[in-house]
C-alpha cells in the first residue's frame, strides 16, 4: 500500500512539474503578441496611423464685441471695458457621398507583417442652408457682431498620412486649402479652405479628392442628413467596424466592397457636432464630446490573416488536457497490461507532449499556422510513438496510443478553427474521453490491482 501511494504521489508531482513548460510557452506567446503590437505601432509612427476621415462642414466664424461695467470694491460702476468673444457656427451638408478606393499591402518589421493602405478618396457634399440665427445676444446698440470669412473644414485624424489633394472645389471653382481643419475634432488635424459663403443662406456643392495613407483601419464620419459611404479594396480579410454594419457587402478572395447608408436621425450628428465645437480644447479625453462623433464612424479594419496568436493562446488552454490524457493512457496501460513505467519516463512523455506547443509557435511565425500545426503534431506523434513502443513492448498497444493521440491533435485543430461551436466541441471531447475511460476500466478490481501493484517488483 505504501509503494502504491508513493508512486501516485510522485506522479502527481511529475504532472504538476511538466505543466511548467506549458505555462512558460504561454508567457512566450504573450511576449510575441506584444512584439507584434510594437511592430504595428512602429509602422504607424513612421508611415501613418489609423485614419478617420470626416465629411466636410461649412464653418463661419464671428466676433462679438460688447461692453461690461467696471465696478469698484463697493460695487459702484466707475467705468466700463470692452470684451470680445469669438466663435463659429457650423453648417452640415444635406447629402454626402464618400467613395474610398483602398489598396492594401504588407510592411514587415522583422518577421511581423503589418497591413498598410493607400486610399483614393472622393467626397461630394451638397449644402443648402437658410439664414442663420444670431448666435449671441446683443444687449445694447453698441454691441456688434461681425462675421468672418467662411471656410470649409475637413477633419482627418492623422494628417501626416495626406499624400496629395487632387482637387478641392466649391461650386466648381478651385479653392486654396491649408493644413489644419480649424475645428476641434481630431485636435484640428486635417485641411480647410476659405470659401464664398455667408450666414444669410445659400446653396453650394463641395468636391474633394485626396490620397491618404494609413495603417490597419480607415473609417468615415457621416456628417450629413443623408450619407452614403462606399468602400472597395483588394484586401480579402476585412472586419467591418463602427456603430453600423454595411447595408451591402461583397467579400471574396480578390477583395471586398461595402456600402453604408446613414442618416442624421441615426447618428444625431447635429447635436454631437455642436457639442464638439463648443467644448474646451483642454477637456479630458474620456469626457470629450468630440469622441462621441468619432464613435459614430463607419469603416473597416484590415485583419492580418497571419495573426495566429489568438489561436495559439486557445491551444495552450488545452495543454493541461494533452498532458492529462497522456498520463492517464499510460496509467491504463500499466493497469491493463501489467506494465511498470517509471516516473522519469512519465516526465519525458509529459515534456515531449508540451514541446508540441513550442514547435507550433515557432513554426507558425515562419510558415503559417496550418502547416506549422501539421508539422508540430507530426513530429511529436512520431517521437511519442517511438518512445511508447519502447515502454509498451507491443506494436498493437503502441498504435492504439498513437491513434488516440492523433485523434486528439485532429480534434484540437478543429476546435481552433471554430469560434461559435468551439466550447461545444471541447465539451464533447472531454465527455467522450471520460466515457471511454469509464468503459475500459469498469470491470477492473481496483483493490486487487492495488494490492498487486503495491508489491515492489
Amino acid at each position: 500500500m505504501k509503494f502504491f501511494l508513493s508512486k501516485a504521489f510522485v506522479l502527481l508531482i511529475v504532472f504538476a512539474l511538466v505543466q511548467i513548460p506549458v505555462r512558460w510557452i504561454e508567457n512566450i506567446t504573450h511576449e510575441r503578441m506584444s512584439f507584434k503590437s510594437e511592430a504595428t505601432q512602429s509602422v504607424s509612427r513612421s508611415y501613418a496611423g489609423n485614419q478617420y476621415v470626416s465629411g466636410p462642414v461649412l464653418m463661419i466664424p464671428y466676433t462679438h464685441t460688447y461692453w461690461e461695467p467696471v465696478l469698484n470694491k463697493d460695487g459702484n460702476p466707475i467705468g466700463r471695458e470692452q470684451h470680445k468673444l469669438t466663435g463659429t457656427i457650423s453648417i452640415l451638408p444635406k447629402t454626402l457621398a464618400i467613395d474610398n478606393d483602398v489598396t492594401v499591402e504588407e510592411r514587415k518589421v522583422g518577421i511581423f507583417p503589418v497591413p498598410v493602405f493607400k486610399a483614393a478618396i472622393k467626397i461630394k457634399a451638397d449644402f443648402s442652408w437658410s439664414e442663420q440665427p444670431i448666435p449671441v445676444t446683443l444687449k445694447s446698440t453698441e454691441d456688434t457682431l461681425v462675421w468672418g470669412e467662411a471656410y470649409l473644414s475637413l477633419p482627418i485624424s492623422d494628417q501626416h498620412g495626406i499624400k496629395n489633394i487632387a482637387a478641392m472645389l466649391w461650386n466648381g471653382e478651385k479653392v486654396q486649402y491649408k493644413p489644419g481643419s480649424r475645428s476641434r475634432l481630431f485636435n484640428e488635424q486635417g485641411i480647410s479652405a476659405a470659401v464664398n459663403a455667408t450666414p444669410n443662406g445659400g446653396e453650394a456643392v463641395a468636391n474633394i479628392e485626396l490620397s491618404l495613407i494609413g495603417t490597419l483601419l480607415i473609417r468615415n464620419l457621416p456628417t450629413a442628413e443623408q450619407t452614403t459611404v462606399n468602400f472597395k479594396s483588394n484586401w480579402p480579410n476585412p472586419q467591418f467596424t463602427g456603430t453600423q454594419l454595411p447595408d451591402t457587402r461583397d467579400v471574396s478572395a480578390n477583395g471586398f466592397a461595402a456600402t453604408w447608408l446613414s442618416t442624421a436621425l441615426a447618428t444625431n450628428i447635429g447635436s454631437l457636432w455642436k457639442a464638439c465645437t463648443t467644448s474646451s480644447m483642454n477637456q479630458e479625453a474620456y469626457n470629450n464630446p468630440c469622441n462621441a462623433i468619432q464613435n459614430e464612424s463607419v469603416g473597416v479594419t484590415m485583419i492580418d490573416p497571419t495573426n495566429f496568436y489568438t489561436k495559439m493562446t486557445r491551444a495552450l488552454k488545452y495543454g493541461f488536457l494533452f498532458l492529462a490524457i497522456t498520463f492517464v493512457a499510460f496509467v491504463l496501460f500499466e493497469v491493463l497490461c501489467d506494465l511498470r513505467i517509471h516516473p522519469v519516463q512519465y516526465t519525458l512523455l509529459g515534456i515531449a507532449s508540451g514541446i508540441f506547443f513550442l514547435l507550433l509557435l515557432s513554426l507558425a511565425e515562419q510558415i503559417g499556422f496550418a502547416m506549422a500545426y501539421a508539422a508540430a503534431a507530426g513530429a511529436c506523434l512520431v517521437l511519442l510513438t517511438v518512445y511508447a513502443h519502447a515502454l509498451l513492448k507491443n506494436w498493437k498497444r503502441t498504435l492504439s496510443f498513437s491513434a488516440i493521440l492523433a485523434t486528439l491533435y485532429g480534434v484540437l485543430f478543429t476546435i481552433l478553427q471554430q469560434e461559435d461551436a468551439a466550447l461545444l466541441t471541447g465539451s464533447l471531447l472531454i465527455f467522450g474521453l471520460v466515457a471511454v475511460t469509464m468503459m475500459i476500466t469498469r470491470n477492473i478490481d481496483w483493490y486487487a490491482w492495488q494490492e498487486k501493484f503495491s508489491k515492489a517488483p
